[in-house]
C-alpha cells in the first residue's frame, strides 16, 4: 500500500487484503467514481432483495461496474458490503448453486470423515455436488434473533416490526417453514408424496386456493380467480429460491420420483436451528400439557434430520 491508494483502505475501512490488479485498477477509476459504483450497488442489491432474486457479479459488472473497471470488483463490492451494514443492517452473502450441496453440510462432512480416519461410502445416489463458487449473491440481515424478538415486542407500545400488517407475508412464510420443517425432519430430503400428504392434514391440498390467510399481497384480497393455489405458493418458493425440486431415482422399482429439499435462500435466510427452533416452539403450544423441554425435542428434530444441524 502506498499513500496514493490509501484512500482505498479508508474507503473499505481496511477490512480485507486487495491484490496489486484490484488496487491498480481502483486508482485508474477514482475514488469518487469507486464510491458512486459501490452505492449504485447498494441500491441494486436492494432492489433484487424486495423481489427476492438473487444477484449475479456478471450482471453487477455489466450494469453498475463496467468491464474498464471489472479488476476493481473487489473493492468496490467491500465497500457496498461495508454500506449495506452499517446503514441497512444487511450483507451479500454468496449462495450456493441449484443442485449443489449445502457448503455447511459438506464441512459438517468433511470433519466427520476426518474424524473417522476414512472416506465413508455413500449409498445415496442422490447425493449433490460439493458447492463451488457461483459468483450469485443474496442479501441477508445482519440484526441478531434478540434484537428482531425486541423490536417485534409490543410491551412499550406499538413494536417496530408489526408482523400483523407485514404486507401479506406473514402467512405465507409460516406455511414455508411448516414445509421447510418437514423436509428437515424427513433427513433434508422429502417426497413430494409425504409433503401433499402432510399438508393435506391441515385441509390443504395442491389445486384448491388456500385461505386468505395465506395468501401473497399480489394475490390480491376480492377476486377468487386471481388467488394462490398450493402448487402456486411451491411454485413462487422456487423462484425465489427457498425451495428445489428434484428428480430422485429409485433403485428398487426403477423409476423416479419427485423429492423436495431446502433452496440456497432458506439456507442463508434462515439456517436449520431458526426452522427447528419454529417448529419446537409450535410443539410446546399445540401440546401444552407436555412437560418435554425444548432442548428434548431439539435434539429429535436433529435425529431425524440426521447429523447436527447448521446455519
Amino acid at each position: 500500500m502506498s499513500q496514493h491508494d490509501a484512500w482505498i483502505d479508508a474507503l473499505t475501512q481496511g477490512t480485507q487484503e486487495f491484490g496489486a490488479s484490484a488496487r491498480k485498477a481502483a486508482q485508474h477509476v477514482g475514488e469518487t467514481n469507486i464510491t458512486k459504483k459501490a452505492q449504485d450497488l447498494v441500491r441494486l442489491a436492494l432492489f433484487h432483495e424486495y423481489e427476492r432474486t438473487p444477484i449475479r457479479r456478471d450482471h453487477i459488472i455489466k450494469h453498475i461496474i463496467g468491464k474498464e473497471a471489472s479488476r476493481a470488483f473487489p473493492i468496490i463490492f467491500c465497500q457496498a458490503q461495508n454500506i449495506l451494514r452499517t446503514t441497512f443492517a444487511f450483507e451479500l452473502v454468496e449462495a450456493r448453486g441449484r443442485g449443489t450441496e449445502n457448503p455447511l453440510l459438506t464441512q459438517q462432512e468433511a470433519a466427520l470423515d476426518e474424524r473417522v480416519g476414512s472416506k465413508r461410502r455413500r449409498t445415496d445416489e442422490t447425493v449433490r455436488k460439493a458447492s463451488t463458487s457461483t459468483h450469485t449473491y443474496i442479501l441477508r440481515s445482519t440484526l441478531p434473533p434478540d434484537i428482531l424478538k425486541v423490536m417485534a415486542s409490543d410491551e412499550s407500545g406499538d413494536p417496530v416490526l408489526d408482523w400483523d400488517t407485514s404486507e401479506g407475508e406473514l402467512g405465507t412464510m409460516g406455511l414455508l417453514f411448516v414445509v421447510l420443517g418437514i423436509i428437515l425432519v424427513s433427513g433434508r430430503q422429502a417426497p413430494d408424496t409425504r409433503i401433499r400428504a402432510c399438508l393435506a392434514q391441515v385441509s390443504l391440498s395442491i389445486d384448491r386456493v388456500m385461505p386468505m390467510s395465506l395468501q401473497p399481497l399480489e394475490a390480491g384480497t376480492s377476486d377468487h380467480a386471481s388467488r394462490h393455489t398450493l402448487d402456486m405458493f411451491f411454485q413462487r418458493a422456487m423462484r425465489q429460491g427457498y425451495l428445489e425440486r428434484v428428480r430422485a431415482a429409485d433403485t428398487s422399482q426403477q423409476t423416479s420420483a419427485l423429492e423436495w429439499r431446502w433452496g440456497p435462500r432458506s439456507e442463508v435466510e434462515m439456517g436449520e436451528h431458526a426452522v427447528a427452533s419454529f417448529m419446537a416452539e409450535l410443539y410446546g403450544q399445540i401440546k401444552s400439557e407436555s412437560s418435554e423441554p425444548s432442548v428434548s425435542i431439539l435434539k429429535r428434530i436433529e435425529r431425524a434430520a440426521g447429523t447436527s444441524l447448521v446455519g
